[in-house]
């Protein structure tokens, strides 16, 4: 028999109109219709057109080939005919496409292995009044969401929803914020706006499907074109016309989809109602917090699957490995632990340097945390949580997170012979190495990070230096980050005036402003960014000159810095390089279809990027900077290419391989020179702080 033991109770007290649809939800619905309409007519309108023209076309080639019996006219009808027959395919081709939401990392669960899961879903489907999931599918994420295979026909056929739950996100929330979660994506259930999304779906489908699907057609009108000129000028005169109607539907897709994401976004908020109905405010709030700023762990476990797979090694315990990190990072940040969770507080995220621009994101499909949170404050349900682990509805947690880690490594490195299990244990001991490595002396509170040596201008005068306690302390720091912060707010005031982020209105300092108000705004803003560049640079300079008059070793400590100095130069000139090559193969893997003479030439010029890159690679290889701490083969791997010559065509075919080990290379060498410098901060900072 399932648990219901396991089942945390729901709020006593709810207002009943809390989970009622907004006037701006049912406003939105409306909008859409209306957008779901007007594409509907503009559709219809150029299917017919695209009838009528191949009617004309027909009757106009018949009658060519019927009344004027030669070749040439048989050519010429047959090509007017081609015309209008293709036109009306490049506007159905779209029809009997499916998207079928297959994700390789799913496994499906059933309730025989898992009662008291089901038992638990079960039951919150009668507390949020929604229908039972038709499947239940577990993945690695940290996430939770609803999906239903999409199609043409799935407009007009009743779909039943699938529910995939993410383990990740199991490990990072207890009962009630697992409840709450769910709940939301049960709010999804409820929502017959969703239905709206498999219209917005598929004519996005149809869309895309006309402007980037086309390789097939394109093929069609090449060999068209190959077999006579005639043919040639009428597939030129079908493309021109089927860019015509891409142009028009360009349109179409930003009338439909910023009315749709409007809705998406009130169909969160209605999602949340509905969850904190069942749960609470300060749970629902603490569920998303940690969704948020809890994906460190699993972040972690992504990128070393593929470095471990790439040794043929595997993680044992995925799922061990992200508490594990989750943990650590909890504790070097001082989050504390509540029953085996980090508890994020108000006090922990007052830590982190907001933005000072407010706006809205029309193109955004959920709101902000911070208008989420400001929701579920509002609806102050209270309720007391339970704090036991979501993993007790599981059954035979561990076996099940070894064989869901074994299942991702399968997928996603079928080639890897894994040939070895790295426990979490090992893992967790080269997290802490990695950041040894790295890190600066806890001594300067964070003043150095995430950011370039100045160099020093031995005449420029600078107040007095303070104390080291003065020079590092927090307040400084934050005043940094409100610096570097600020330059990210004036690149997005910026980009409102250039229009490319499509707003009306926005906040600065909580005061409101039209985009007609912006040029004013960024001025100050630009003001204030100088002042604190001057004072960061007046800090810099005081800070170097304290640390010679109080070193032990002025003259080595001196020479440590301008050696930083000189590798940071050194690596803006191998940035511009490494970005060059990156940006050419980039290119080149885009768009595929080049002519020979095109295609020779653009790896001609890769070819002289690459020299450029292999004397940058030369240099730094004879240097020794890249350590083998940094990277245990680069030295050897740098040489290996160095002896080597490549070709990137051979007999008029381009050599994919050796376009992609450079694109691996340079990237390579790009972050392990950047590691590399890093090393040499710290290693200054270490002597600066003895």
């Amino acid at each position: 028999m399932p648990d219901l033991s396991f089942y945390p109770p729901n709020p006593l007290s709810v207002n009943p109109g809390l989970t009622v649809p907004a006037a701006s939800f049912r406003k939105q619905v409306i909008r859409v219709i209306g957008a779901i309409i007007l594409f509907c007519f503009v559709y219809l309108l150029l299917l017919l057109m695209a009838a009528g023209l191949a009617a004309l076309c027909i009757m106009g080639g018949v009658f060519l080939i019927v009344n004027m019996p030669k070749l040439i006219t048989l050519i010429l009808g047959l090509g007017i005919i081609g015309v209008g027959v293709m036109v009306l395919i490049f506007l159905i081709k779209f029809v009997f496409a499916r998207q079928s939401h297959t994700n390789p990392n799913r496994v499906e669960i059933f309730e025989e292995d898992h009662p008291d899961l089901f038992a638990f879903i079960r039951q919150l489907t009668i507390d949020t009044n929604t229908p039972m999931p038709r499947k239940v599918f577990i993945v690695q994420d940290v996430n939770a969401a609803v999906f239903y295979n999409s199609s043409f026909w799935s407009m007009f056929l009743p779909v039943r929803k699938n529910l995939e739950i993410g383990l990740g996100l199991v490990n990072v929330l207890n009962l009630s914020e697992f409840k709450m979660v769910l709940a939301h994506e049960f709010g999804h259930f409820s929502q017959r706006s969703m239905k709206l999304g498999s219209y917005v779906f598929t004519m996005n489908k149809a869309i895309y499907n006309m402007l980037y699907e086309n390789s097939g057609y394109d093929k069609t009108l090449n060999a068209w074109a190959n077999i006579h000129s005639i043919f040639a000028l009428t597939a030129t005169l079908t493309v021109w016309i089927a860019r015509l109607i891409q142009s028009v539907l360009r349109g179409m897709y930003s009338v439909i989809n910023l009315q749709y994401m409007s809705l998406s976004r009130e169909m969160e908020f209605h999602a949340d109602a509905v969850a904190v109905s069942v749960t609470g405010s300060d749970i629902a709030t603490s569920a998303m917090r940690r969704i948020e700023y809890v994906n460190g762990g699993m972040n972690y476990c992504i990128n070393k699957a593929g470095e471990l797979a790439g040794n043929n090694s595997a993680m044992q315990n995925m799922f061990e490995t992200q508490r594990r990190v989750n943990h650590y990072f909890a504790d070097i940040n001082q989050i504390a632990m509540v029953d085996g969770l980090p508890h994020i507080t108000n006090e922990c995220l007052s830590k982190f340097t907001g933005s000072r621009l407010k706006y809205k994101d029309q193109w955004a499909t959920h709101p902000s945390m911070e208008e989420r949170e400001e929701r579920f404050r509002l609806a102050g349900v209270e309720n007391a949580a339970d704090n036991r682990s979501a993993w007790v509805l599981f059954s035979d947690k561990t076996g099940l997170e070894e064989s869901m880690t074994r299942h991702y490594f399968s997928v996603n490195f079928p080639d890897a012979e894994i040939k070895e299990m790295v426990d979490s244990e090992t893992l967790i001991d080269s997290v802490k190495e990695y950041r040894q490595l790295y890190e600066f002396p806890a001594a300067f509170n964070d003043y150095y990070d995430n950011r370039s040596f100045q160099p020093i201008d031995p005449d420029r005068i600078v107040p007095d230096a303070h104390s080291f306690a003065e020079r590092y302390d927090p307040a400084v720091v934050q005043r940094i980050k409100r610096y570097f912060q600020n330059m990210h707010d004036l690149a997005c005031l910026q980009a409102m005036e250039r229009k490319e982020i499509d707003v009306k209105y926005f906040q600065f300092d909580q005061q409101h402003h039209t985009l007609s108000e912006a040029g004013g705004v960024i001025k100050e803003l630009e003001s204030e960014i100088e002042t604190d560049k001057q004072w960061l640079l007046d800090m810099d300079h005081a800070a170097f000159r304290f640390h010679q008059q109080n070193a032990a070793a002025a003259a080595e400590l001196k020479q440590a810095y301008e050696h930083v100095i000189a590798l940071q130069e050194e690596a803006g000139q191998l940035d511009a390089i490494v970005q060059k090559i990156l940006g050419r193969i980039n290119y080149l893997y885009q768009v595929q279809q080049f002519s020979l003479e095109t295609l020779k030439s653009e790896l001609d010029t890769l070819k002289a990027d690459e020299q450029a890159f292999r004397e940058a690679l030369e240099k730094i290889r004879r240097s020794g900077v890249v350590e083998p701490a940094v990277d245990k083969t680069f030295a050897e791997d740098a040489a290996t290419f160095l002896g080597s010559q490549a070709e990137y065509m051979k007999d008029d075919v381009a050599q994919g391989p050796a376009i992609v080990a450079l694109y691996e290379l340079a990237n390579r060498t790009a972050v392990c020179f950047s590691r590399a410098i890093e090393r040499k901060r710290k290693h200054y900072l270490e002597m600066a702080a003895s």
